[in-house]
């Protein structure tokens, strides 16, 4: 089954369903992807244009991985030009505060 069949069958009730449908069935290939992945980013970006945002959305793939998870997401703010990780509350307890960038606790989760 592709993948535009099991969104529609899931979801086809939702109020606004035909709206957003018209904005994502392009988008979404009837066929399988050997990678969800791809087809979540494609799907991330027709959103974000639908709704304003201009961020642009990379995938880590394009960047050199350090080892280590606070590391690694450290130095990804720093490729990616940022200065600040925002995080939940949670993250206190899986990020270092050592990290080379300035991190902020967000009290919403």
């Amino acid at each position: 089954m592709s993948h535009w069949k099991t969104i529609t069958q899931n979801h086809r009730r939702a109020k606004y369903f035909d709206e957003i449908a018209r904005l994502i069935e392009p988008v979404c290939p009837h066929e399988r992807h050997r990678f969800l992945s791809r087809l979540d980013l494609r799907l991330a970006e027709a959103v974000c244009s639908y709704i304003g945002i201009e961020t642009k959305i990379s995938n880590s793939r394009g960047y050199i991985l350090l080892v280590g998870k606070t590391g690694r997401l450290a130095d990804l703010c720093l490729q990616t030009g940022g200065k600040e990780y925002v995080c939940g509350p949670l993250a206190k307890d899986y990020i270092d505060q050592k990290a080379n960038i300035s991190i902020r606790h967000s009290s919403k989760g």
